[in-house]
């Protein structure tokens, strides 16, 4: 998701506080296992492909859900 925000694999890895090979490989890694290229990278920076723009709309899904489970389970410890 930093990378398809910040349009590069550069800015996304800084803002993330990691090296861009480390980002670079984990993306590589996420592609591998997802079966499909998520990004076409140039230059300039790197643009969602199709598969990706799914990829990211599915992912921004499961981060707000998890957020919304880590909020329901803080209530719940505060009632007890």
């Amino acid at each position: 998701l930093a990378v398809a925000d910040h349009e590069t694999v550069t800015r996304a890895a800084r803002a993330l506080g990691v090296t861009q090979p480390a980002l670079s490989r984990r993306l590589q890694m996420l592609e591998d296992e997802m079966g499909a290229r998520l990004f076409e990278r140039s230059k300039r920076g790197a643009a969602l492909t199709e598969a990706g723009r799914l990829v990211a709309t599915e992912a921004r899904v499961l981060v707000d859900r998890y957020g919304r489970l880590r909020e329901g389970v803080r209530a719940l410890e505060r009632l007890e």
